[in-house]
């Protein structure tokens, strides 16, 4: 939808029914601020992969099941707070973020409560050096 939109900054809209978001900002190197519901997104495969400028997250994800690479290569990415507990699927969900260590916690906590099957590997998601934090060790 708007992938490879090289100079959207910002984007603010209603989303409440979107359920499947694949690819949709891929290569918005400068989308910088997002604010949406995204209450009812179950994928979100390479939602924002390459969203170079994207700093922070904080948008209702309670629905989502399959992350896969969702956020991969978003390098500026430090703020994520979001409820991931009905995740299934985070396979490189943050490869390349640079996430703080209190966003790793919080996405350890809401996996942790959530229904994620026993045969996903939670360290998968790539959380980079607190990758230990979520382990199932």
């Amino acid at each position: 939808m708007f992938r490879d939109c090289r100079n959207l900054t910002t984007f603010n809209s209603n989303l409440s029914s979107l359920e499947i978001a694949h690819g949709m900002y891929y290569s918005c190197y400068n989308l910088i601020e997002f604010t949406s519901d995204l209450s009812s997104l179950k994928d979100a495969d390479a939602m924002f992969r390459e969203c170079r400028k994207l700093v922070s997250f904080n948008v209702d994800l309670s629905s989502l099941e399959d992350g896969y690479c969702m956020f991969e290569y978003c390098e500026s990415l430090t703020n994520f707070n979001s409820d991931l507990s009905s995740l299934t699927n985070g396979n490189e969900m943050f490869w390349g973020c640079n996430l703080n260590k209190e966003s790793v916690q919080n996405i350890a906590f809401t996996i942790n409560k959530g229904n994620v099957e026993n045969d996903v590997n939670r360290s998968t998601i790539h959380l980079g050096v607190d990758d230990a934090i979520i382990s199932d060790a």
